[in-house]
C-alpha cells in the first residue's frame, strides 16, 4: 500500500476549498476501507481538479488492494507514460503485471524502478520472486540479497516464500 506520505501529498499551489473538500472526503473513504467508493471520489476529484492529477498513484495502490490488477497496471502504465522517472509508479506496474503473469513486462518495469531508486527494498523483493518464477536463480538470489540488505523486515518474507530453500546464499 502507499505510504501515508503519498497520502498526504497536496500539489503546490493547491488551495482551492472545494478541491481540498472533495480529496478529504476521498482520503475519509479509503481510510474507512471503503476503496470502491474512495476510487470513485478519487477520480470525480481529479475530474474536476486536474491539479490533484498526482492522486492517480494512490487509485492504482487501491485497485491493487482490490485485486484488480489490470485496473492497477493500466493506471500505473498511464502514470509512467506521462512521469517516466515516478520509481513507485514502476514498481506498481512490476508487482501487478507479475501477478498478471506477464512477467516479461513485470522484469522491465522492476528493473526501471531499481535503476531510478537503487536503495529501495520493494522492487529489489519482487524482482527476486518474478526471476525464481523464471528460473533465472543467478538474479533472483542477487535481487533477493541486494533486497535484504536494504531491508531486514523482509526476511520474514524470504522464509514464508520458501526463497531460503532456493538461494541459501542470500540469507543475511
Amino acid at each position: 500500500m502507499c505510504s501515508s506520505e503519498d497520502s498526504r501529498y497536496v500539489p503546490f499551489g493547491m488551495w482551492d476549498p472545494d478541491a481540498a473538500a472533495r480529496l478529504a472526503r476521498a482520503e475519509r473513504l479509503r481510510n474507512e476501507g471503503r476503496y470502491e467508493d474512495a476510487i470513485d471520489a478519487y477520480r470525480e476529484a481529479i475530474g474536476v481538479h486536474p491539479s490533484l492529477a498526482p492522486y492517480r498513484f494512490v487509485i492504482g495502490e487501491l485497485c491493487f488492494e482490490l485485486q484488480r490488477y489490470a485496473d492497477a497496471a493500466n493506471l500505473f502504465a498511464d502514470i509512467v507514460k506521462i512521469e517516466p522517472q515516478h520509481a513507485q509508479a514502476w514498481g506498481g506496474l512490476g508487482r501487478a503485471a507479475h501477478l498478471l503473469g506477464q512477467d516479461g513486462h513485470a522484469i522491465a518495469a522492476l528493473e526501471q524502478a531499481i535503476a531510478l531508486a537503487p536503495d529501495w527494498a520493494e522492487p529489489l523483493y519482487e524482482a527476486a520472486l518474478v526471476y525464481a518464477d523464471r528460473g533465472d536463480h543467478a538474479l533472483a538470489e542477487d535481487r533477493l540479497r541486494r533486497a535484504l540488505r536494504r531491508d531486514a523486515s523482509l526476511i520474514a518474507s524470504a522464509e514464508e516464500e520458501g526463497l531460503f530453500d532456493r538461494y541459501p546464499g542470500a540469507r543475511p
